[in-house]
């Protein structure tokens, strides 16, 4: 499979890595990845869209080849970057399709920006949240993140080897190039210092002011979820389903938590029968 080289453009005095799949092609599909992931994470979908539409697919910053520049690596921040890149490389109807933090940054940037939400043709949800829940709802890791000093000591010991360790843990058949492309996301003091601030930001009471606004989405809507995600369980994925009216739900067995990953045919398949039937 040959995966696209890194194109680059500066967002506030920084680099800001992106892949393109079918280059100059429409419609245009926006993929916003997750924790600890980056562009890297859409290339089997890229791949197997890249016949018929544009797949477009950014390093947030301090992913990948991304850059913090001057950002601490907030959620808002996150958000922020989103609307400046869609904005400089002119992206207006698009299909959006979103994995883990890559939920939280898209939607909240998708209901701060009604235009974009107009301008959305066609979503694709897959193991993530958007829903105003008491902060006991993250996961056990993201519990030592948010706190002050255990974070910082949890990062401070991690090696290379333990994160490969723990991807394969969580991610079966991950080949070495992807736990490399990911190992980025926490290869520097300052990149580890962002995810801190990342998850330190993710108060979960924000999507209050947002609740509702799921139930307004009238754009067809795929729900993929891993059945025994370790991170965010299945019942986020019927919750969603429950909420956004145009959706439909497909829970896949056997995987875990980055399905793009672990079962790239069915996803294709079953992403590209999607586009076809709506």
């Amino acid at each position: 499979m040959n995966t696209p080289q890194p194109k680059t453009l500066t967002i506030d005095g920084a680099r800001a890595s992106y892949r393109v799949w079918g280059e100059g092609r429409e419609p245009t599909v926006l993929c916003l990845h997750g924790n600890p992931t980056s562009s890297f994470l859409w290339r089997h979908l890229g791949a197997g869209l890249q016949d018929s539409m544009r797949v477009i697919a950014p390093d947030l910053p301090g992913h990948g080849g991304s850059e913090l520049g001057s950002r601490a690596g907030t959620w808002e921040e996150m958000e922020d970057f989103v609307e400046r890149f869609t904005q400089s490389l002119g992206i207006e109807r698009f299909t959006l399709i979103l994995h883990d933090w890559g939920g939280l940054i898209g939607f909240r940037w998708l209901f701060d920006h009604p235009q974009r939400v107009r301008n959305l043709r066609k979503l694709v949800v897959s193991d993530t949240g958007f829903f105003s829940v008491d902060n006991s709802a993250w996961h056990s890791l993201a519990k030592i993140w948010r706190t002050p000093g255990e974070g910082e000591a949890w990062m401070n010991a991690l090696t290379f080897d333990a994160f490969r360790d723990g991807m394969r843990a969580w991610c079966r058949n991950i080949s070495d190039d992807a736990v490399l492309e990911y190992w980025k996301s926490l290869a520097t003091h300052e990149r580890r210092m962002a995810k801190l601030a990342l998850y330190r930001s993710g108060n979960l009471e924000k999507i209050k002011p947002y609740d509702g606004k799921l139930g307004t989405l009238a754009c067809p809507t795929l729900i993929l979820w891993s059945e025994n995600d370790p991170f965010i369980p299945a019942a986020a994925g019927y919750r969603f389903h429950a909420e956004i009216p145009a959706s439909r739900l497909h829970a896949l067995s056997g995987v875990s938590h980055f399905l793009w990953e672990e079962a790239p045919e069915q996803t294709i398949q079953l992403v590209r029968s999607f586009f076809i039937e709506t």
